[in-house]
């Protein structure tokens, strides 16, 4: 049988929020598409569904017992639409550290000039780059631009939607003119 992994800090490579449930289904063969349009018929909808990803959130407000029947709940669904295991997307987009230069209000109001995304390392971005999900950016303004950062970029485009960008296909960034 074919396995459901969970993000958590030992897997991502990072911390992770802990009230954040994050289902990473390449394993099990299922679209999360798929099972996020069926739990809103179910009147349980995600916080984001992607290809590869489910992510609900939990809080004080819910009953352990609630939480466990969600499980069975999301369990059975899940085996109902399992399919052939297929490559996970890569988790980069989750392990990026950033290196802040000026702060966003600064970045947001310096003048800027664009450049190719792939030719930007060691410049400082003007701009935000977030990936869903997560929903939290790889690249922020006053950031330093890394290779590591573009490399996630990059492999975040591939796989999912990455919105706030400028460009939407990702191929060029606004970068800070001066420091």
């Amino acid at each position: 049988m074919a396995r459901l992994d969970l993000n958590s800090s030992q897997n991502a490579g990072c911390r992770v929020d802990p009230l954040k449930l994050t289902l990473l289904l390449p394993g099990t063969g299922a679209d999360g598409v798929t099972l996020g349009a069926a739990l809103f018929d179910l009147g349980h909808g995600p916080e984001s569904a992607d290809r590869d990803t489910l992510v609900f959130t939990a809080t004080v407000a819910d009953e352990p017992e609630w939480i466990v029947e969600f499980g069975e709940l999301l369990a059975a669904l899940i085996e109902s639409h399992r399919g052939d295991a297929r490559p996970a997307s890569p988790l980069a987009v989750w392990r990026v550290e950033p290196e802040v230069v000026v702060t966003p209000r600064q970045a947001f109001f310096s003048d800027r000039r664009r450049v190719r995304l792939a030719d930007a390392v060691g410049e400082v971005s003007a701009e935000q780059f977030c990936p869903y999900p997560p929903g939290v950016p790889l690249l922020a303004p006053g950031e330093r631009v890394t290779q590591e950062s573009v490399d996630a970029i990059i492999a975040a485009g591939k796989v999912g939607r990455v919105a706030y960008s400028s460009d939407p296909t990702l191929q060029t960034i606004e970068v800070i003119e001066q420091l």
